[in-house]
């Protein structure tokens, strides 16, 4: 996934964002799943720094979780 990230700098105008462990679309709170968040989210930002990001989970809780995950590590 950090191999994307770096390759489409530049070309992407919309983020959409959640987690999960590889075995399905399962729409977790960031940092719940296996996806290197920590690397991955800062490499988007600045290879898309016009990109507008959209955060979807299962539930109201998750979704706030996962905007304070994503303050913090932007």
């Amino acid at each position: 996934v950090l191999e994307w990230a770096e390759q489409l700098a530049g070309h992407v105008g919309h983020i959409h964002i959640h987690d999960n462990d590889g075995s399905g679309d399962q729409h977790l709170a960031l940092g719940q799943g296996t996806i290197p968040l920590g690397e991955l989210l800062p490499e988007l930002k600045q290879g898309n720094p016009e990109a507008t990001w959209t955060v979807e989970c299962r539930n109201k809780t998750e979704i706030l979780d996962s905007w304070e995950y994503l303050k913090n590590a932007l």
